[in-house]
């Protein structure tokens, strides 16, 4: 999703398209690096396990596994908003070490972070897989029962709702900043290393709320009160968008496959028909539809493109937001 701008609900003709492109692609990739790979891939998630990423990673990398005759496991290297991951990334350059994640380190942290220890150029875009859409929750013995009394409180006690996320300028760490502006209230921040944790506090009444990607967690629990989506979740039906409330927010994490800058062309194009042929499978199919997520398929130079786009939006936003670069 840009952040910037409000998005349109996709017909089914668009989800069909996706199938499409992963369909041409099984059919006309070549018999390309068939020496590569000749160890075990290891493909780094920036955050912790039981995530929708790290859940959706290991079905990925279940079916690369199965197609390159080689063990490919999930490593979880959380810390930095991300950005350690991508610095282990940027400097394989055999690619037997990959990333599946989202857009943030690349289109965001850019410009919050001074000594990222990577740049934006190391990274090779292969393939968006999926879009995660996002919840507001807080916990079940909260006072809040939908998303007008908790901006009431908000708003009468400057700074008292403690807010938890997953790092500064991650997609959570955004949409919580955009809805307090929107909304008028601010609330303390408290950044978590660990989803696990994330949950635990929300549940125990540690923090007040928190933003999770829909999936990641058990609805019953947490009690959600809004949902950033461009329509309401099969989870909780009852539960209405940010955008039925009156705040046209975003909502997406674009996620997909990375690898280091650099490598073969003919190891590229392999890595893409892997997405493709991953994407395409019955088992991913339907862990996105059980984790509610919406399933996309982008490869190349046309994901590198929405990439490119999204970041000179979010250098607006991160400029609109004041969020120096530290």
């Amino acid at each position: 999703m840009s952040l910037l701008r409000t998005t349109k609900a996709r017909s089914a003709g668009r989800r069909s398209a996706s199938w499409a492109t992963a369909a041409l692609l099984l059919t006309t990739a070549p018999a390309l690096a068939q020496t590569y790979p000749t160890q075990r891939i290891q493909i780094l998630v920036p955050f912790s396990a039981g995530t929708v990423l790290d859940s959706l990673a290991r079905v990925a990398a279940d079916r690369f596994s199965a197609e390159f005759g080689q063990p490919v496991v999930v490593v979880n290297r959380p810390g930095a908003s991300g950005t350690i991951a991508f610095g282990e990334v940027a400097t394989a350059h055999d690619g037997h070490t990959l990333m599946f994640a989202g857009q943030t380190q690349l289109t965001v942290q850019p410009y919050v972070k001074a000594d990222l220890p990577y740049r934006v150029d190391d990274i090779e875009p292969i393939c968006q897989m999926f879009e995660t859409p996002f919840a507001l929750v807080v916990g079940p013995d909260s006072p809040f029962q939908d998303l007008q009394s908790f901006i009431a409180a908000a708003r009468a006690n400057p700074g008292a709702i403690r807010f938890g996320h997953s790092g500064p300028a991650a997609t959570p760490h955004l949409l919580g900043t955009l809805m307090a502006r929107a909304a008028g209230f601010r609330m303390a921040e408290i950044p978590y290393r660990a989803l696990g944790d994330q949950i635990k506090d929300v549940i125990g009444g540690t923090i007040d709320t928190t933003i999770l990607s829909i999936g990641s967690f058990s609805p019953a629990a947490v009690r959600t009160i809004a949902v950033f989506n461009r329509k309401r979740s099969a989870i909780f039906p009852e539960v209405p968008t940010v955008a039925e409330l009156g705040y046209a927010l975003p909502f997406r994490s674009i996620n997909g496959l990375f690898a280091p800058r650099g490598l073969p062309a003919t190891v590229t194009e392999r890595l893409r028909g892997a997405c493709a042929r991953a994407f395409a499978s019955e088992e991913f199919s339907k862990a996105a539809e059980r984790l509610n997520v919406n399933a996309e398929l982008i490869v190349g130079n046309d994901f590198a493109k929405r990439l490119d786009d999204e970041r000179h939006e979010m250098k607006a936003l991160i400029e609109t937001l004041d969020l120096k670069a530290q």
